[in-house]
């Protein structure tokens, strides 16, 4: 099993299975084993790992050895993401997948439904070769540091995966650009979605979604329609004929004051 610490110092953790023990979680990527040599037939038993339950399903191979090889893939199998605040829409995508060799039913995925919100069902069938998508939107008022694990579960086919989230929050934009350049925003690439990336001047005619590598459409990408530029002439027009117009009385007034002598005498004869 993999597990990551995000911290600068070793901590130590209790686990239960298949006995009890304390393990030293190192700073970084860190393997536990567990041995399952004892493990008697096919079953599901909980592991205690430091807080976390986790649901584990073992099938013996033979008289000596205890395997199991979960069919159902996820993609990605963990998710340590950085945002902002006032980040609003939060989405995360992933895939799961089918490897197996029969159709899989019933497959439940399992989170906490006050930190997440799932699309488009958390119950579902999975066909032999199948992928299908979704998305766990962060509930709005979701907007301080969590570590939360949702499960993929079926009792009937024995499947079992889980997907921890480690979300940070910050206010800081220039940490958040950083985060990301880095890598360590774990969504899916639109290629992975079977979107495409519309480019500029280009506009999408279906759904948009978060990936990766920018705003993903889940439809065609299309040239944006140029709007019509005639009322540019109209307004132009108008403006001509107002300049016209404000000539043209200023004109008619110069020339009623451009002989005041004339004007006097016509005044004159007015009193005789």
């Amino acid at each position: 099993m993999d597990a990551q610490l995000y911290e600068d110092e070793p901590r130590d953790i209790q686990i239960d299975f298949p006995s009890a023990r304390t393990f030293t979680l190192q700073p970084g990527a860190n393997k536990i084993s567990f041995s399952v040599s004892n493990i008697q037939g096919t079953k599901l038993v909980k592991a205690k790992i430091g807080y976390y339950i986790f649901p584990i399903y073992l099938t013996k191979k033979d008289g000596s050895s205890g395997e199991y090889t979960s069919p159902v893939r996820v993609n990605p199998d963990y998710v340590g993401s950085l945002h902002l605040v006032s980040e609003h829409p939060i989405i995360y995508s992933f895939a799961v997948e089918n490897r197996g060799i029969k159709d899989l039913k019933n497959i439940e995925v399992i989170y906490n439904e006050d930190i997440f919100e799932i699309e488009p069902e958390a119950e579902f069938a999975l066909k032999q070769n199948e992928t299908k998508y979704f998305n766990l939107t962060l509930n709005e008022d979701m907007r301080t540091d969590f570590a939360e694990t949702i499960y993929l579960q079926s009792e009937k086919d024995n499947v079992s995966i889980s997907i921890p989230f480690k979300i940070s929050f910050t206010e800081n934009v220039t940490q958040v650009i950083q985060n990301r350049t880095n890598g360590s925003s774990a969504v899916l690439t639109c290629g992975e979605r079977s979107g495409n990336l519309c480019s500029g001047g280009n506009v999408c005619s279906g759904e948009l979604i978060i990936s990766s590598d920018g705003s993903c459409c889940l439809g065609a990408c299309s040239e944006q329609k140029k709007g019509s530029k005639s009322w540019i002439g109209y307004l132009l027009f108008g403006l001509i004929i107002i300049l016209l117009a404000l000539i043209y009385l200023k004109y008619k007034k110069t020339k009623k004051l451009a002989n005041p002598m004339d004007r006097k005498i016509r005044e004159a004869e007015r009193l005789r």
